[in-house]
């Protein structure tokens, strides 16, 4: 059964792996269909609450969806993600993050510094984040060594609201459906900065107990 208990942890891996090469390869297109048995209120991957399965299935919809300003390889190493370089001081007090250029958000607009100081601060009220030209700088008061690793965390994820309350953010994929936390359409974003996602869509079924999922991938409702 621990097939379909966690099915996106698989699910993510894949994608990762696809995405990492989406700017040189194929556009194979198709629907992915996911079902899982939490229950996603929300899908702002700062927000707490819920149990800590649906903790998790929110953070792997969040790497679909929204970027970071770093990313970790399978090493764990970080990498330019949204800001393509940084620096800091020599005690590790003040961070500048270069931004990537030309950006754009789901809804069209370009990613600004403003957006990035906002959603960070939004998700850590005690750091000090501010845009410093172009770039978005993190200053402290104490050495901030794992600062790059915090970054890389879904809950440090850029994200902002549109005109109609939804999520949208940078990713490679955007939300098309919301259906209550019971069913989540994401659909592909053709202008991804780092290529277009090799899926058109994923659909993910919420709530939904073991049984039904084993039957539903039997009959191929499921992937």
């Amino acid at each position: 059964m621990r097939r379909f208990r966690y099915p996106l942890l698989v699910v993510a891996s894949l994608l990762a792996a696809t995405l990492a090469a989406a700017a040189t390869r194929p556009h194979y297109g198709g629907v992915l269909r996911i079902e899982t048995a939490a229950a996603l209120n929300t899908l702002d991957p700062a927000q707490d609450g819920g149990f800590p399965a649906d903790a998790a299935v929110r953070a792997h919809v969040a790497m679909l969806v929204f970027d970071r300003l770093v990313i970790p390889d399978p090493s764990s190493r970080s990498q330019p993600g949204l800001a393509a370089s940084w620096e800091h001081d020599p005690d590790l007090r003040r961070w500048q993050f270069h931004l990537r250029r030309n950006v754009r958000l789901h809804d069209g607009s370009v990613l600004s510094a403003r957006l990035v100081v906002t959603a960070l601060s939004a998700a850590n009220p005690a750091w000090r984040v501010r845009v410093f030209a172009d770039d978005v700088a993190i200053e402290s008061d104490s050495p901030l060594p794992n600062l790059l690793a915090e970054l890389s965390l879904p809950r440090n994820s850029i994200l902002a609201r549109n005109a109609d309350g939804l999520l949208i953010g940078t990713g490679p994929f955007r939300i098309a459906e919301w259906h209550g936390g019971q069913k989540i359409v994401l659909a592909a974003n053709e202008d991804y900065w780092a290529g277009r996602p090799f899926l058109d869509r994923v659909e993910i079924v919420c709530s939904r107990a073991l049984k039904d999922q084993a039957l539903d991938l039997q009959l191929n409702r499921a992937d």
